[in-house]
């Protein structure tokens, strides 16, 4: 299976649309990860054009957690809360949206793919027993420049992607 790895997307609907596209020039995908902070609850509707199923946790700024709650059921998205742990494709999954709680899940050593967000910055780090810790990025590339990342649960391989170059303003009109 290959996951397209999500995080920090706020609410940068065509950054997600693009992800999409490009992320398919690579590869068949069969599932994506969102490791929180898509802000708005609208977001599902354009992840949901990738026809695709949907793990997500929430992050530190959503506009209205219980109103991310509510579209994530309705939309059938596997929403998990603030943390979540789970098996696909035959890999243990853990995912957050915080660093701190994704180095502590790397203490146990049981988990082949520790996702989370919130620094915006990418990274990929092999753990002593052979998982990763991985921060796909932020997909609307504040800071920081746009990334996301691809997970291949067969071959156990992460990847990074750019999606643009730095974003040096933002308009939050």
């Amino acid at each position: 299976m290959i996951i397209l790895l999500l995080a920090d997307t706020h609410d940068l609907h065509d950054h997600i649309r693009r992800a999409f596209d490009q992320a398919r020039k690579i590869t068949t995908l069969d599932a994506i990860f969102h490791a929180g902070d898509l802000a708005a609850p609208e977001t599902f509707d354009v992840l949901m054009e990738a026809n695709l199923p949907i793990h997500y946790v929430i992050g530190n700024n959503e506009d209205d957690p219980d109103l991310i709650a509510e579209a994530a059921t309705r939309h059938g998205i596997h929403f998990y809360g603030e943390q979540a742990e789970f098996t696909l494709g035959n890999r243990q999954i853990a995912m957050t949206h915080y660093p701190r709680i994704a180095e502590s899940l790397a203490t146990f050593g049981r988990y082949d793919l520790i996702l989370f967000g919130h620094s915006h910055n990418a990274l990929k780090r092999q753990l002593t027993h052979g998982g990763y810790l991985v921060n796909p990025g932020n997909l609307a590339g504040w800071r920081e420049a746009a990334t996301f990342a691809l997970y291949d649960t067969q071959n156990h391989a992460v990847q990074h992607h750019v999606l643009q170059t730095r974003q040096t303003s933002w308009s939050f009109s």
